[in-house]
């Protein structure tokens, strides 16, 4: 007889196959896409709009669509990073099935129509691979001491660079915002991700030192993941919050606003498409997976996704087991997340959401446009009800801003906003006991 850990696992592939098998619509515009697998999906990268491939379990898919379809190939490795220097030459990293603390990397050279294992017998597990060019490349993992290893002849040698410190279980992520520049970030526990002192390279990663606010002094904690979007401004993960720096890393700033609550959780993946945009995946503080979004360089962020509207009844509330590992943007509105089961997320209006309603049994319809704006806002309301409607405007910081009543008898109203400050705002509309929330940027 089967537990209820093994029927819930059973129930979550079920509902899971049908879902992937049928796109269907989530919360704030990402869609389901099917994988035609069900094995745990952990890496996602694109090398072109239309030329995508997915790292997983025994498995890299492949699409030449722009990700409405992807081919399988069945592998014998888990993996969990995937990374292509140029079109045709890329390198996935993961763990052999010889030994589970054991690391292996395979690579291609034609476009992922075929690919070849390295000979990685010396490297244990690894969690992230990334290539300044098709020869010169890092790796990162460690099951309990962390490792960071370098290749510079297309991965047919590799030599171990990494401090010796033992507090390391595992190096998460490693980047390089300039070529003798880099940064990684891992984990002390092997349980969860907890911060552990960033890593600094300045010499082609020949060598690794603890990272440090040069204006403080004090030593600077990351975890999950790290990101540059050029040699000046960077971001890394922390539990409850975003690093960032705007200075190539000589100091590091958290950033956690989320409509004012510090709930942003633990980051696994973040990807930023341009400087202004950015997304991360992850955990929020009560572990549900996540989708966060900033719109103004990562000074605050807004949720684009949550695991438990995944279907539209809402009914299954167990698809909140469902994880989701990587983020990759080919701008700031396409957009991919991939995870546990065979899951792919996919947008192209950047995640957001024509409205948020809180009531489903809604019979109001509410328009508001141009939505970025800077002078004037006008506020469509279809309402079947004569009843009274007030609309009260809210910063990040979750501070009532503006309030005012609407004539019920009237279906637009109009907003000056040009004495507001730039940035995001949500406006709650009340239409008899309906309450309606709905972001609004102003430029």
């Amino acid at each position: 007889m089967k537990n209820n850990s093994d029927i819930n696992s059973i129930l979550i592939k079920a509902i899971t196959c049908i879902a992937l098998c049928f796109p269907i619509k989530l919360f704030a515009q990402w869609n389901i896409i099917n994988s035609g697998t069900m094995n745990d999906l952990h890496s996602v990268y694109f090398t072109s709009p239309q030329t995508g491939y997915i790292a997983g379990e025994n498995v890299i898919l492949k699409t030449t669509d722009g990700g409405d379809n992807w081919a399988i190939d069945s592998i014998s490795f888990d993996l969990y990073s995937i990374h292509f220097p140029s079109v045709n030459v890329g390198y996935a990293g993961g763990k052999s099935p010889i030994s589970a603390s054991t690391g292996t990397i395979i690579k291609t050279t034609d476009g992922g129509q075929t690919w070849f294992v390295l000979d990685s017998m010396n490297l244990i597990i690894l969690r992230d691979v990334y290539f300044l060019n098709d020869d010169t490349g890092f790796a990162c993992g460690g099951l309990a001491v962390g490792y960071i290893y370098k290749t510079t002849d297309g991965g047919i040698s590799w030599i171990q660079n990494s401090p010796d410190n033992p507090t390391y279980v595992s190096i998460l992520s490693v980047r390089f915002p300039s070529y003798n520049k880099g940064y990684a970030v891992g984990t002390s526990n092997i349980g969860g991700p907890s911060p552990i002192n960033m890593l600094k390279t300045i010499d082609d990663g020949d060598s690794w030192n603890l990272v440090y606010n040069s204006t403080t002094g004090n030593a600077v904690y990351a975890t999950g993941s790290v990101f540059f979007i050029d040699s000046i401004t960077g971001y890394a993960g922390k539990n409850s919050g975003i690093l960032k720096t705007t200075d190539g890393g000589d100091n590091w700033y958290l950033y956690n606003y989320l409509y004012g609550i510090y709930d942003m959780g633990l980051p696994y993946s973040i990807y930023f498409p341009n400087k202004d945009t950015g997304y991360y995946v992850g955990l929020n503080n009560y572990f549900n997976p996540v989708i966060y979004k900033t719109i103004d360089a990562g000074n605050s962020w807004y949720k684009t996704y949550f695991n438990d509207t995944i279907f539209s009844n809402d009914t299954i509330q167990t698809m909140q087991e469902l994880m989701i590992y990587s983020i990759f943007c080919i701008d700031g509105n396409n957009c991919f997340a991939v995870g546990d089961s065979g899951i792919i997320l996919k947008t192209t209006n950047g995640g957001e959401s024509t409205s948020v309603v809180d009531n489903v049994e809604n019979t109001n319809e509410i328009v508001i446009y141009p939505n970025p704006g800077n002078d004037k806002l006008i506020i469509n309301i279809e309402s079947e009800k004569n009843t009274n409607i007030s609309l009260t405007i809210f910063d990040l910081q979750g501070r009532e801003i503006f309030t005012d009543k609407i004539n019920k008898y009237s279906n637009q109203y109009q907003l000056n906003i040009s004495k507001f400050n730039k940035g995001i705002y949500i406006i709650q509309i009340k239409i008899g006991k309906e309450i309606i929330n709905k972001k609004i940027v102003i430029k």
